[in-house]
């Protein structure tokens, strides 16, 4: 006869209902408005709007995603400077292929650019 060691018993499936996580309830609620965008039914700013999601509160899930995926993808490393020098050379090649059409001339990203600048060279980002 097997044992069942599972933590989840029915009753704490019911507990989250009756106690919904915030934090959760908005990465699903992320998670659908990037299904909904990819499939072409809304446009972001539509499914922001439809779903009462901030652009700030979106944009920082797409990135712990983006994260998420790089980091599975690498898996155990070495050491933690070959994880890190590893990582900027993939964020350096998405930076190019993201980045590459953006006009010089705009100034919202000219100064996002300068104040990322501006912060690594304050050792303000740590690794």
């Amino acid at each position: 006869m097997l044992i069942n060691n599972s933590k989840f018993k029915e009753e704490g499936y019911t507990a989250d209902e009756l106690q919904p996580n915030a934090h959760k309830q908005m990465e699903r609620k992320c998670l659908v408005i990037s299904q909904t965008v990819k499939d072409g039914d809304f446009t972001l700013e539509e499914a922001l709007q439809l779903y009462g999601v901030s652009l700030q509160v979106y944009t920082k899930y797409a990135a712990q995603i983006m994260v998420s995926e790089l980091n599975a993808k690498l898996g155990e490393l070495n050491s933690k400077k070959e994880e890190l020098l590893l990582k900027v050379k993939i964020m350096h090649e998405a930076h190019k292929i993201l980045f590459s059409t953006v006009d010089d001339q705009m100034p919202e990203v000219t100064e996002h650019y300068k104040h990322l600048s501006s912060t690594i060279k304050r050792a303000k980002v740590k690794a």
